[in-house]
């Protein structure tokens, strides 16, 4: 029986357990910085998901192609907080996305990442022209899909440009994909800064 491959009561199994929850934490606090998700789930909640799942046979565990840790970890706890992250990404995009549409006042994302590309823009034009810097960007990569996953993980997420392998995984890029999209997305970002005569 695979679920007897380890007993989580054991002084094993409470060292594995430190390792998921310590493993969790850092993988959960690095995608959703908060305590609680908008699904209403912690870091525990993924270890205990992945426990679960361990003992019902349910996470296809094989012992012959990884040790338990490494499958817990990587295979089932990454991947369900991988997938949750996503989603709330996507949910988040698409409501900026209602909003704008509707007319409400809505502060898009972070430009924290594409500041490289503002440097001719002066932080009080950054901070007035926000929603518009958004919307017009938004309006411009509209239909670029790889563009669009990049934006959403810079602007959107929790990621900078420099965490490309982590993009890539997250938004099932390839490194090629990401370069060309990374580059399209910020001469969006600089036609954008000209069309609205933002430049110093």
């Amino acid at each position: 029986m695979l679920n007897q491959t380890i007993d989580f009561n054991s002084a094993e199994g409470i060292k594995l357990m430190r390792n998921l929850y310590a493993f969790s934490w850092g993988v959960f606090r690095r995608r959703f910085q908060t305590d609680v998700n908008s699904k209403g789930k912690s870091f525990k909640d993924y270890v205990h998901d992945a426990i679960e799942k361990h003992l019902r046979q349910e996470d296809r565990f094989d012992p012959d192609k990884s040790p338990i840790e490494f499958h817990l970890k990587f295979n089932v706890i990454l991947g369900a907080i991988s997938n949750d992250f996503k989603h709330q990404v996507k949910t988040r995009f698409v409501e900026s996305r209602e909003k704008m549409d509707s007319g409400s006042s809505f502060t898009h994302g972070r430009l924290e990442e594409l500041e490289p590309t503002l440097d001719s823009v002066t932080p009080d034009l950054i901070d007035y022209d926000r929603k518009l810097i958004f919307d017009t960007i938004e309006k411009r990569i509209s239909g670029d899909d790889q563009v669009e996953r990049i934006y959403l993980a810079v602007c959107h997420g929790n990621f900078e440009f420099s965490d490309r392998s982590e993009i890539c995984e997250e938004f099932d890029l390839t490194l090629d994909q990401f370069n060309n999209a990374k580059r399209r997305l910020l001469t969006v970002v600089r036609h954008v800064i000209r069309e609205l005569k933002l430049e110093r």
